[in-house]
């Protein structure tokens, strides 16, 4: 039989500098959001895909203007699940004890990058070097 189902793809690309500034609940962030996610409102979608790392975010954001009843799915989220899954049913995976160190060299603003790994990576390093990548 025929699929009910019915997708729709909408760019957001102002979403990702916003995230990168840090302006994950400005107003000016609900704008954008509102801007963006009106025309899938227009549709009566239930389930939103975020397709970019970025996204999840400004998920209370997206929420917030999509309304609750529409399902939010982190494909970055499912993404590991998945990735897990396959280690494991691979005997791959490793599950070590002891917490890892950890270095980051970035390219651009150290300060920023520390800021924001709160966000993106649940914890706020402090070993952030730059690297200069003429010098490679």
């Amino acid at each position: 039989g025929k699929s009910s189902i019915k997708v729709f793809s909408h760019p957001c690309p102002l979403f990702v500098p916003l995230v990168e500034e840090g302006w994950l609940t400005k107003e000016v962030t609900y704008r954008i959001a509102e801007e963006y996610l009106s025309p899938l409102k227009k549709e009566k979608i239930d389930v939103l895909l975020l397709g970019c790392t970025h996204y999840p975010l400004l998920k209370t954001v997206i929420h917030k203007v999509v309304g609750e009843e529409v399902t939010i799915i982190d494909s970055a989220s499912e993404t590991v699940k998945e990735v897990k899954r396959l280690l494991e049913e691979k005997n791959l995976l490793r599950e070590n004890r002891i917490s890892p160190r950890h270095l980051f060299y970035v390219s651009d603003a150290p300060e920023k990058f520390q800021s924001l790994s709160k966000h993106f990576l649940g914890s706020d390093y402090k070993k952030i070097a730059p690297i200069h990548l003429k010098s490679f």
